[in-house]
Formats: structure tokens, sequence, C-alpha cells
């Protein structure tokens, strides 16, 4: 409102009248005007980070804006399974085994045997060259927990040396 007044004396004052404190009154008072505007809005101008608060403006601060753990570990597992060549059955059960199943649990969701399960498991860790359930457990959930505080480094550079 205090821009369209301001404007408004400009204009009926006419330019070649105006002198330069006139107009310097009216320069401060719209900068006064918009300062405000932006203090009640709590907006920073030019503030270093203010690209950066745009984005995580829109997002809810607990998720995270890089990446979300459980699609790189479903990206992860999906590649390793594509390496390993596991048929869909064998995905299946590898996934299961992974989220911690029963064979009879597995058995009973996949509508298999239990031995059938047991022999797809069996192929599944053939296949990805591990001993067993934990180990292809550990396979994937290695990258989210700090080794090193675990083993000394030369373990971890055998372990990732045969995972590659």
């Amino acid at each position: 409102m205090l821009i369209v007044f301001s404007s408004a004396d400009l204009a009926l004052d006419g330019f070649p009248a105006l002198s330069l404190p006139h107009l310097s009154i009216h320069i401060s008072l719209i900068l006064l005007y918009v300062a405000a505007i932006l203090v009640l809005l709590q907006i920073k101008p030019d503030s270093p980070n203010q690209s950066e608060n745009k984005t995580t403006e829109q997002t809810p601060p607990f998720v995270s804006i890089e990446t979300d753990p459980i699609l790189s570990l479903s990206d992860k597992m999906d590649q390793a399974f594509d390496r390993w060549q596991l048929t869909p059955a064998e995905r299946k059960i590898a996934t299961l085994l992974i989220l911690g199943h029963s064979l009879k649990e597995i058995a009973e969701s996949c509508h298999r045997g239990e031995g059938t399960v047991r022999q797809h498991a069996t192929t599944v860790y053939k296949k990805a060259q591990l001993s067993g359930r934990a180990k292809l457990t550990a396979f994937f959930l290695q990258d989210f927990i700090d080794t090193e505080q675990l083993h000394p480094p030369s373990e971890i550079q055998n372990a990732t040396e045969k995972r590659v």
C-alpha cells in the first residue's frame, strides 16, 4: 500500500520537480516497507543457505534427501541377484531368507514343499558363493555397519576382495 502511495506521490509531483531529498525519502520508505515485510515473513534476503533451505523445506526433516537406505539395499540386492543369475523363485526365497523367515514359513507362503525351498536356498548360497543364511544377510548389511570397529583393516580388505 505504501508503495502505491509513494508511486502516486512521485507521479503527481512530476519528475522534473523532484528533488534528491524528496526522492531519497520515498526510496527509504519503500525499502523500509520491504524490509518490514521480509521480517514479518521471516525471510532473510541473500542468506548463504537460501537455496539449500528451499530443498529442505519441501521435505520433512526426518527424511534423508540424498538416499533412502531401503532403496539402496533393494538396488544392491537386485544387482547381486542379477550378477548371481538367480531365477525368480530363487530371488523370492533369498529375499525371504534375508528377512529372517524360516524355511517352513517360506514354503507356506510360496505354496511349495519345505524340501524344495531348502534346495532353492542351497542353490542361492552356491551361486552367491556364501556359506549360508547368515553370510547371505551379512553380505547385504555390511555396508550399513561400521566394520572397522569390529575387525582389523586386514580382515575388512579380505572380505571386500571376496565380494568383488
